[in-house]
C-alpha cells in the first residue's frame, strides 16, 4: 500500500474521531495530529481530500470483494490487481473517492462460496411404492333405490 494511502486512512480516522464527544483537550490532540498528518501529504492530493469532505462524503473508501464501499459500485478485478501492486494512489471512477484494497479475494474463491448444492440423486426423489390396497380402485357403491 502506498505511504499517501496509509496517512489518508490514519487522517480519516482522526477525523471520525473530532466527530464524537470528546473533551477540549482530546480535541485539541487529535486536531494537532490531523494537521501533522495533512503536512506529510501533497497539496493535489490534500485539494481534492478537502472538496470531498465539504461536500459531504468521506474521503477515502476500502474495496472490499471488488465493491467500492463508497458508492456500492463493482472495481474491475484488473484495477484491484494493479491497486495492490502498485504504489500509486487510485481514484474511484465511479464516486471519486481515493480508494484502496486491504486484501484481494478473487473472483474464483466467490464462485466457490456461492455454489449451489447437488440436486439430490434419482433415489432420494423416487417414492416408495404404496400397498396394493392403496393402488386399488375404488368399488362402485351400487344404490338401492327402491321404485314403487
Amino acid at each position: 500500500m502506498n505511504q499517501v494511502t496509509s496517512l489518508l486512512i490514519e487522517l480519516c480516522g482522526l477525523e471520525d474521531k473530532l466527530k464524537k464527544r470528546l473533551s477540549s483537550q482530546q480535541r485539541a490532540e487529535v486536531s494537532a495530529q490531523a494537521e501533522e498528518i495533512l503536512k506529510k501529504i501533497p497539496l493535489p492530493i490534500q485539494g481534492h481530500y478537502g472538496r470531498l469532505r465539504d461536500a459531504g462524503k468521506r474521503p477515502l473508501a476500502e474495496v472490499v470483494n471488488g465493491i467500492c464501499k463508497g458508492c456500492f459500485l463493482t472495481i474491475p478485478y484488473g484495477d484491484i490487481l494493479r491497486m495492490k501492486d502498485s504504489n500509486d494512489i487510485h481514484i474511484c471512477d465511479h464516486c471519486g473517492r481515493y480508494i484502496y484494497v486491504l486484501e484481494i479475494v478473487r473472483p474464483e474463491d466467490l464462485e466457490q462460496e456461492e455454489e449451489t448444492p447437488e440436486p439430490p440423486s434419482l433415489e432420494e426423489t423416487v417414492r416408495p411404492s404404496k400397498s396394493k390396497k392403496a393402488n386399488s380402485k375404488p368399488k362402485k357403491v351400487k344404490s338401492s333405490s327402491k321404485k314403487n
